[in-house]
């Protein structure tokens, strides 16, 4: 059944616009969407592309212009996702599939929108520049183990030294610019800084979707075990990124060598024009090297679109059993092999590492080829799902 138009332009415009209730009854139901679908990118993600009644074969990119946050909420739902991640500019992705001379048309939709295949396109707007086209990434159930997006440019220079600034230095061969992921040395702050930070300024809004850290490469004893990221819009109003499950600060964890490369995914975005991370704690000396991931940049219009919070579900549920804070006791943590005295199962509870060889991480021998950790006596069937990736455990998130 069609929606009838009339009702919708009568509650927008007002019983008195006659004319324009005539137009909109007039449309041909041929401009109605037929199907929907992303392309450029991963399953999940992409350039919107429509197919109309009338051109069943034809898809047609969509321009940005009447979009909404709503109507990508439901094109994710019209393709079987449980919501929208983020809704970002058709340009970031590549769409050789489609006909290089290909348009972006504009789409219309009713004011009470529930399905997007009740919007139709106006064959008059079709010579909209395909570079502003739209593009969604869709919620997804291994969300938050795998990062969404590309870098940023911090490790491939796309990030100027200009765009990177620090609360301090040690000396003048350890600054922002040595902060690149796989750079020779790293970023190492002032000793005496008590809350040192790097921050990188954007030229526009990004919408970061992951954290990569390393520690220092030129040194064998120097990273960073703990870090919290803060983030802002206009550089002068901060906000810290929370934890989904305890609404505190959200603590990551760092490093456990010098070149491995640590990830952490970002189960809601940060949609930011100014990023912070804030070295905590360090084995030796707050050494670091990074790169983000994301999408950007993002105009305005696009950027307000991912003001309003994620509602994509984070795979973790339930509580802690105790791992982390202890109620689960040492005897009850064995492992298949253990580096040493210091890297036994006991030593791999989560968020542990945070002075050197205190409670660092389990680490395995080398020559063991089957790797397990145990806890037990379990008396509870529990089913866990992991969230993120660290090199430490706890019973409801393995970190390996």
């Amino acid at each position: 059944m069609v929606r009838d138009r009339s009702l919708v332009s009568a509650d927008i415009f007002g019983t008195g616009s006659l004319r324009f209730v005539f137009w909109l009854n007039s449309l041909h139901e041929d401009s109605l969407v037929q199907s929907v679908r992303l392309v450029g990118g991963r399953k999940s993600e992409g350039r919107v592309v429509i197919t109309s009644r009338s051109r069943p074969t034809t898809y047609m990119l969509i321009h940005q212009l009447n979009w909404s946050r709503n109507a990508s909420r439901l094109v994710c739902k019209y393709l079987g996702y449980e919501d929208v991640y983020a809704t970002v500019g058709g340009d970031l992705f590549e769409i050789m599939s489609l006909d290089n001379n290909s348009d972006a048309v504009a789409l219309r939709c009713p004011v009470d929108l529930t399905n997007i295949t009740d919007c139709w396109y106006e064959e008059s707007a079709a010579m909209n520049p395909r570079e502003e086209s739209i593009a969604v990434v869709c919620c997804t159930v291994n969300l938050c183990s795998t990062p969404r997006g590309s870098p940023v440019g911090l490790e491939g220079g796309k990030v100027p030294n200009s765009a990177i600034s620090i609360s301090s230095r040690y000396n003048d061969t350890l600054g922002g610019p040595n902060a690149r992921l796989n750079s020779p040395s790293a970023w190492l702050p002032d000793i005496a800084d008590e809350d040192p930070w790097l921050q990188i300024n954007f030229a526009s809004a990004f919408v970061i979707t992951a954290i990569m850290t390393q520690g220092r490469a030129d040194s064998a004893e120097q990273w960073v075990t703990s870090y919290i990221v803060s983030s802002s819009m206009d550089g002068a109003s901060w906000t810290y990124y929370q934890d989904i499950n305890t609404n505190t600060v959200k603590v990551y964890t760092g490093n456990y060598d010098p070149n491995s490369l640590v990830v952490h995914t970002i189960c809601r975005p940060i949609e930011c024009r100014f990023f912070r991370i804030h070295p905590k704690t360090a084995h030796v000396h707050r050494a670091l090297r990074l790169e983000l991931t994301g999408y950007g940049p993002l105009n305005d219009l696009l950027a307000a679109m991912n003001h309003e919070q994620v509602s994509c579900s984070c795979p973790i549920r339930g509580e802690g059993m105790g791992v982390e804070d202890g109620r689960i006791p040492d005897s009850s943590l064995t492992s298949s092999s253990d580096f040493g005295y210091l890297y036994t199962a006991s030593d791999g509870r989560l968020n542990g590492g945070v002075a050197l060889h205190e409670k660092a991480a389990w680490v395995a021998k080398d020559s063991d080829t089957a790797k397990w950790v145990k806890v037990s006596p379990i008396t509870k069937i529990i089913i866990v799902i992991p969230l993120e990736t660290q090199f430490s455990m706890n019973a409801v998130l393995p970190k390996f």
